[in-house]
């Protein structure tokens, strides 16, 4: 059932990285650890290019049903193999915050489908405080780093792009704003979780370090 629903949705990023500027689409959550179970969504992290985030956005939203792609609703409680488009960054603010255990254990467990210019590893690299939680994880060096902003310099001179950005991100929250309950979103940044399991995360952590005993 995972290897089918990864299948499935390399197809629907395949059908979202051809209409618009994404730079890197990942599974993210239970799928991406191949654990998930049958009635789960599939959760998804796009980076797209500087000053597109909102556009893309609302791109996916519009499109989505001329696409065939299935995409989650708010509060909706039939997610069966459905898109849950939770994260999504710019490529020039890829560090992620909080830092704490559970956003660490979210980015390493991120299995990339569409990656460009090595946008996978630059979000790594940028998101190496990781290592202060998981120190065995694996990530990059800081020659990737050094590539990191070269690609954005034409876009953030396109002002044009980089206005109506801004209007479809103002539009977009104030649809949002009543709805919104865990979510954070920024110009540059949006975090979309149902759930925040962060705290249950944390004291579920707590519970069995305390456990064990040495």
């Amino acid at each position: 059932m995972v290897r089918k629903e990864k299948g499935d949705c390399a197809k629907d990023s395949e059908q979202i990285e051809n209409d618009s500027d994404d730079k890197m689409i990942g599974i993210t959550g239970a799928l991406a650890m191949g654990n998930c179970q049958e009635n789960d969504d599939i959760d998804l992290l796009i980076i797209t290019g500087a000053n597109f985030l909102w556009l893309t956005r609302l791109l996916i939203v519009l499109l989505s049903p001329f696409l065939g792609i299935k995409r989650r609703k708010p509060k909706e409680k039939n997610v069966k193999d459905k898109i849950c488009f939770n994260l999504f960054l710019e490529e020039n603010h890829l560090k992620t915050e909080p830092e704490n255990l559970f956003l660490a254990h979210e980015i390493c467990q991120v299995k990339p489908l569409i990656n460009k210019g090595k946008t996978y590893e630059k979000f790594l690299w940028n998101n190496r405080w990781v290592k202060d939680y998981l120190p065995n994880s694996v990530f990059c060096n800081n020659e990737i780093s050094e590539q990191s902003s070269n690609g954005s310099i034409v876009q953030l001179s396109n002002c044009s792009i980089a206005v109506l950005n801004k209007i479809a991100f103002f539009a977009q929250r104030l649809y949002m704003r009543p709805k919104m309950t865990v979510e954070r979103v920024s110009l540059h940044q949006a975090f979309f979780h149902p759930q925040n399991l962060q705290e249950k995360t944390r004291a579920e952590y707590e519970k069995r370090i305390g456990g064990l005993t040495i």
